[in-house]
């Protein structure tokens, strides 16, 4: 008994190196976006152009209350604030709104190649982005966000996301930020599109744009496998607990 109870606590040890293994990759392809980008375009301590001479319209959200809970048939749901934290779209971040609270001519929806600002929360939080890879006509954007649309005729999306991501960008907009509350800011309309930033050749943020995808689409498919990975460790563990997990031929079952 004793042999078996250690074999199975390996197992769960091996299953938890291999979730930590998984992380550490993931983490690594953030390294290596800024790597790529460093090595094309250096320290980026130049500027040459500001945000609103690449964007063709900055629009604000309606501001409405709504209900956290999934929308059915044709209702709609307005997005929170912690769909663009991560700096990644999350599409189920939305509350749904009763129908006297929408005002149809008013609602600016999330649309492909459009970036999502926030424009209104912590300090740390304050000009979170995401960019948006499909069109969306059952979503609208709050008052809290704003969608840019982006010229790309001469600016690349996904090179624009990069940049307005960096910590030099992030930096910039907490500092042009105001507000009554320690906890809670917001920046400007006129403020954030005077920010400064370098614009390269469109040819060379075309390139970048093409690698970022590349990683982007792996980085997605290691996220999957770890959420896998942690569902099926979550599972052992839930069966060790149990006493439910056994041990035939050297595999948990």
């Amino acid at each position: 008994m004793l042999g078996e109870q250690e074999h199975i606590v390996k197992i769960l040890d091996k299953a938890q190196y291999l979730i930590e293994q998984r992380k550490q990759a993931i983490a690594k392809l953030d390294e290596l976006v800024q790597a790529v980008f460093l090595d094309m375009f250096g320290q980026f301590s130049d500027t040459n152009c500001k945000i609103k001479d690449v964007i063709i319209s900055l629009q604000a959200g309606l501001s409405t209350g709504g209900e956290t809970r999934q929308k059915q048939g044709s209702e709609l749901g307005v997005l929170t604030t912690s769909a663009v934290t991560s700096g990644e779209f999350i599409d189920t971040a939305y509350k749904v709104p009763s129908e006297k609270d929408i005002k149809l001519n008013k609602l600016v929806f999330p649309t492909k190649n459009s970036i999502l600002v926030s424009r209104m929360n912590t300090r740390e939080l304050v000009g979170a982005s995401a960019i948006i890879e499909k069109d969306y006509n059952d979503l609208f954007i709050p008052d809290r966000l704003w969608k840019l649309t982006l010229d790309q005729r001469i600016v690349n999306p996904y090179y624009f996301l990069f940049v307005i991501q960096a910590k030099k960008i992030r930096d910039e907009v907490s500092r042009l930020s105001s507000g009554t509350s320690g906890s809670m800011l917001n920046i400007s309309q006129e403020k954030y599109l005077g920010i400064d930033f370098y614009l390269p050749a469109k040819q060379l943020q075309d390139q970048f744009a093409s690698m970022i995808i590349q990683i982007r689409n792996t980085k997605n498919k290691m996220k999957l496998q770890l959420q896998q990975l942690e569902s099926n460790f979550q599972a052992l563990l839930q069966k060790a607990f149990k006493g439910e997990l056994t041990v035939k031929d050297g595999v948990a079952v």
